[in-house]
């Protein structure tokens, strides 16, 4: 992600609103060292700089600070106010991820696939692990598991959590439609590995439906 807020990617701001960006981008990116070090330095290793930096487009909702929606925002009269709006609605949607969490360990096959009961664990913690300061870009969870249709190489930060507890609640609808019996009873004839298979329990299963006996 880019530190710069250059002229070709925000051309249409005018100049003024390119310097007012400018201005806004340091002043955010000042307040996150200074959090970073406790107050301690203004400067840190480029390493950590880039990570501040990810973290800051990230949260504007952004890929890059070239972006024109980050220009706009960063040449507000508050820069600092409309980065924390935006912060703040990070941190409402990671709590907001508990009730989602629930909702799929309600329903979820209690089959102890071990990276999905240990996906589970991980995603149970988001609202206390999630940093929107200094890595709101990084996924704060460790999503091994893969549920049905779920396809994370592209996503970070919440978006990341929020999409896999959205396939995780799909393919547990799907499984919950026959019983564990029935289930544990095929994966064991076909898939003797899939304790500690990290692919869908549904992709593992479906092949083999027909076997299956419907819950009545």
């Amino acid at each position: 992600m880019s530190g710069e807020i250059a002229g070709a990617g925000g051309a249409s701001v005018g100049c003024d609103g390119l310097d007012r960006a400018r201005r806004g981008a340091a002043q955010i990116f000042a307040r996150l060292v200074w959090l970073y070090t406790a107050g301690e330095s203004t400067s840190i290793a480029e390493e950590e700089a880039e990570r501040l930096l990810g973290s800051m487009a990230y949260v504007l909702g952004v890929r890059s600070l070239d972006d024109p929606a980050a220009v706009a925002v960063l040449a507000c009269d508050d820069p600092l106010g409309a980065f924390e709006e935006r912060r703040a609605a990070l941190k409402r949607r990671a709590a907001t991820t508990v009730e989602a969490w629930r909702e799929v360990a309600a329903i979820m096959s209690k089959i102890p696939n071990k990276s999905l009961v240990e996906t589970m664990a991980s995603i149970a913690e988001v609202p206390r692990r999630y940093n929107t300061y200094f890595s709101a870009q990084d996924v704060p969870a460790e999503p091994t598991y893969q549920p049905h249709g779920f396809d994370g190489r592209e996503l970070l930060g919440i978006d990341a959590v929020e999409l896999w507890l959205d396939a995780a609640r799909d393919e547990a609808a799907w499984l919950v439609r026959f019983s564990a019996d029935d289930l544990t009873r095929v994966l064991d004839a076909h898939v003797p590995g899939y304790l500690d298979a990290n692919t869908s329990l549904r992709d593992l299963i479906e092949p083999y439906t027909a076997e299956l006996l419907l819950d009545d």
